[in-house]
């Protein structure tokens, strides 16, 4: 056949070449399969090394490994990645990082309640934005290292042994944090505390009128320890803390305590003068024994000796209430003042411990006065009452509770008021008992029914007083319960117009 040069022969075809198409799937399948080693690398780690304490929003963690070592998991866990993957490096580096940074935003929103230090914000907020810059710096540190030594003649099982380093730190560290918390619990604080009860003990025998100390200078033995402002000071990574106290029975005894900062699970263990070391179940009912037979009884006899002493050199022999600036030797806590009282709350578990209310009828210039120690409420598991007033007699009768009044706050009791009669003013009263200037202030004892029983004035215009204390009497408050009956109540009642 003849060709011209305007039609020239046709090149046979050539068949399809799928090479191309096949090396291409393969590295997409590559890609995709070592973004999705690291994501689920990254949540792994996170969920492993923080299946009790997340780093992002419960900064006091209780793995006392800290954080470190777990970036240094992610870490090694990322060269060995890139190693094993080196052309999809930077899609692995972002996944491990993602993995860690979703796990810790989906950890946020299953969480029930925060308890952490961002009390304004929701627990997946504060890893949102916290935990996008923790989450990513050791994974694309660690993506770099891979990537200058994938350059390299390493072998590639090397790379395995890397990440699989890194898994097994990771997935180790829970069990590390126990071992440690076993030891620590088990062995050096119980140590500890046995060291400052011998120093304490050193202390008392050198002293002719063997009293101890709460100043831990004066115990060479631990003086050396980092102790604080509060007679205490922290240790293992700050998740538990060591305090001397003295403050309820004075240089006559000591108590030695460390505990966890952690709730769950919470450690605690003491010792006192008396060389007993309490942990566990055992704890926390020692420490409300030795409160009610021992710690209590001697601060309120403390509170009764500093209001002799005030008294004794005051011209009219009177009392006072203002703890925080008249009695000196008994403000180790800062108490709660009140126009004719001072209330403080002494706790000794969670969730548990005792009102101490000093009371001076009539207020500044009082002749006697009345301090009185009670479970606070909700705690009823105690039946626990005691009280000192200026004859010096304890009183320790838990069912005097039920033949005396007790005292509830005035603001409190205001509350409970369902019948009230105004006062009736007539003639001048009724334009000098106006407004603040014609307030009444009476103590007042309501019934068992509500109704009030007694009432005197305390203060207030001479003009107003009639008037108010007549209307006060007629006035009716829901019953007063405590432990399931009801009692009587002293209180203060403010009247204005």
């Amino acid at each position: 056949m003849v060709h011209s040069k305007a039609n020239p022969p046709r090149s046979p075809p050539v068949p399809p070449s799928y090479s191309g198409n096949r090396a291409e799937v393969t590295m997409s399948r590559v890609k995709m399969l070592a973004m999705a080693s690291g994501f689920v690398a990254g949540g792994f780690l996170f969920l492993r090394c923080y299946q009790e304490e997340s780093p992002f929003f419960r900064f006091s963690n209780s793995l006392l490994w800290d954080w470190q070592w777990y970036e240094v998991a992610l870490l090694l866990s990322a060269i060995g990645l890139v190693g094993v993957f080196p052309s999809a490096w930077l899609r692995v580096t972002v996944s491990l990082g993602l993995g860690v940074y979703f796990s810790a935003i989906l950890e946020g929103l299953l969480e029930p309640g925060y308890h952490g230090h961002f009390l304004v914000l929701p627990p997946w907020l504060v890893a949102l934005v916290w935990g996008f810059p923790m989450s990513f710096l050791a994974p694309l540190a660690g993506g770099a290292i891979g990537r200058r030594l994938s350059r390299t003649r390493i072998p590639r099982s090397l790379y395995f042994a890397l990440l699989a380093i890194g898994l097994g730190l990771g997935g180790s560290l829970p069990a590390m944090d126990r071992a440690q918390r076993r030891r620590l619990e088990t062995q050096e604080l119980p140590a500890l505390l046995k060291r400052i009860y011998e120093a304490e003990m050193a202390y008392s025998a050198a002293r002719s009128d063997k009293h101890f100390t709460c100043d831990p200078t004066q115990l060479p033995a631990v003086a050396a320890l980092n102790w604080r402002g509060e007679r205490r000071f922290a240790m293992a990574s700050r998740r538990y803390f060591v305090q001397l106290d003295c403050s309820y029975v004075g240089p006559y005894g000591f108590r030695v305590a460390a505990a966890s900062y952690s709730s769950s699970p919470h450690f605690s263990i003491s010792i006192d003068e008396t060389g007993e070391l309490l942990a566990g179940p055992a704890f926390d009912a020692a420490r409300q024994r030795r409160m009610e037979r021992r710690d209590l009884p001697a601060f309120l006899k403390r509170i009764y000796e500093a209001e002799m002493a005030y008294s004794a050199i005051q011209p009219d022999k009177s009392f006072t209430c203002d703890v925080n600036d008249q009695l000196p030797a008994v403000r180790e806590r800062r108490w709660d003042p009140g126009w004719n009282r001072s209330d403080l709350y002494i706790y000794y578990t969670d969730g548990r411990g005792y009102n101490v209310e000093l009371h001076c009828p009539g207020g500044p210039g009082a002749h006697q006065f009345q301090v009185t120690a009670t479970p606070r409420p909700p705690d009823t598991s105690s039946n626990f009452f005691l009280s000192i007033d200026q004859t010096g007699e304890l009183v320790t009768e838990p069912d005097r509770r039920s033949s005396e009044p007790i005292r509830v706050d005035g603001g409190v009791q205001a509350r409970k008021l369902v019948k009230q009669t105004p006062p009736v003013y007539v003639g001048p009263a009724e334009v000098i008992c106006r407004g603040k200037s014609g307030a009444v202030h009476l103590t007042a004892i309501i019934g068992k029914d509500g109704a009030v029983r007694e009432a005197h004035v305390d203060r207030g215009d001479v003009v107003c007083r009639p008037a108010t204390l007549d209307a006060v009497k007629y006035w009716v408050y829901a019953p007063t319960i405590l432990n399931g009956r009801p009692v009587e109540v002293i209180t203060q009642i403010e009247v204005k117009k």
